[in-house]
């Protein structure tokens, strides 16, 4: 998946929706330019937030 902050894509998620053990697993975060602190901050906030939408735990995630 694409990394959007802001206007500009700034990087690639790796991960797996596994609903049959009710986890989203992030294998890989790619980032084309280095991230900042916000940028890491935002990026895990909005991982935790697509593992709820779709009704699942992240895994993965430091």
């Amino acid at each position: 998946m694409p990394v959007l902050h802001s206007d500009r894509l700034v990087g690639k998620v790796d991960a797996t929706a596994d609903r049959r053990h009710g986890r989203l697993t992030v294998h890989a975060i790619h980032e084309d330019v280095p991230f900042t602190p916000e940028v890491t901050r935002a990026v895990h906030e909005e991982l935790h937030d697509l593992a709820s939408w779709l009704s699942l735990t992240a895994e993965g995630l430091r």
